[in-house]
């Protein structure tokens, strides 16, 4: 299964609509449109924001690693990081001060949860 039959079967999956996917991925849903018909694929931070939007890793939506520059994959691994905490990365550095305060706090009381926390698995 390609790319665009992966977003579609696990968008419908969700129950999601495009215009549903569209805007928890923080895109337009003729961005969402198009990767499904193939006219069009996803820039890595779109991928990225995707996957995070449909609750999946970017490997399971099965992306064509060669429609990515070098320049843009290897900007992304910069930090070392995995790419779905490079994601949360560039999504804490759009928020304001307050959003990115915000943010921290929630943080801090999802690791207070035992059921989020890894070491109580």
């Amino acid at each position: 299964m390609n790319f665009t039959e992966t977003l579609k079967k696990i968008r419908t999956e969700k129950g999601y609509s495009q215009q549903t996917l569209a805007k928890k991925a923080g895109v337009s849903q003729t961005a969402v449109y198009n990767w499904e018909k193939g006219e069009r694929k996803p820039k890595l931070e779109q991928l990225r924001r995707i996957a995070a939007a449909l609750d999946v890793t970017i490997g399971e939506l099965n992306p064509d690693w060669n429609s990515f520059s070098a320049d843009e994959v290897n900007s992304d691994l910069q930090y070392g990081l995995p790419l779905d905490e490079l994601g949360l990365l560039q999504d804490y550095r759009i928020l304001n001060e307050t959003g990115k305060s915000e943010a921290r706090k929630r943080t801090e009381e999802l690791t207070k949860i035992p059921e989020y926390r890894k070491d109580t698995e």
